[in-house]
């Protein structure tokens, strides 16, 4: 488990940075026995990130600065990296997933949850790097009730 409190910008680059903050914990990791640079074999890991802020690619941009970069990620991933799950994996998107999001109404305050099946894509690399076990289940909860307000 960790968290990374760094301040990001809103959309613009060059807005002030405001306080964001994501939590994150290790589900996997796999070890690719394929040369890139100077290093023999690679090393990967599947988190499960939470962002407690909502800025402009939090995720993406909170892992970039702890040089843990997203596999297909354009604009702040690492290209060798990317293009060897393309060549080897037959990735070429962003692996980055939202499984499931809650949250509070706007109008009703009902308590809101969404949740997204994995594509075949995701499927296909789980299996190869075998982390299949390693994908927490998240289904919504049946009932949803409003959130209490204070008093």
């Amino acid at each position: 488990c960790g968290e990374i409190d760094y301040a990001l910008p809103d959309v613009r680059e060059d807005s002030p940075r405001k306080p964001s903050l994501t939590t994150f914990r290790r589900l996997a990791t796999a070890t690719v026995p394929i040369a890139l640079g100077k290093y023999a074999e690679q090393r990967y890991a599947l988190i499960e990130a939470s962002p407690l802020t909502g800025r402009y690619r939090q995720i993406r941009k909170h892992l970039h600065h702890i040089s843990h970069h997203l596999i297909g990620d354009t604009s702040h991933g690492r290209t060798e990296h990317n293009r060897l799950f393309k060549a080897e994996f037959g990735v070429q998107q962003l692996l980055l997933h939202a499984h499931r999001l809650i949250f509070e109404h706007p109008i009703d305050a009902l308590r809101m949850c969404v949740s997204a099946p994995l594509d075949g894509v995701w499927q296909s690399l789980l299996q190869r790097l075998d982390w299949q076990q390693s994908v927490p289940d998240a289904p919504c909860l049946s009932s949803v009730a409003p959130t209490p307000q204070p008093v």
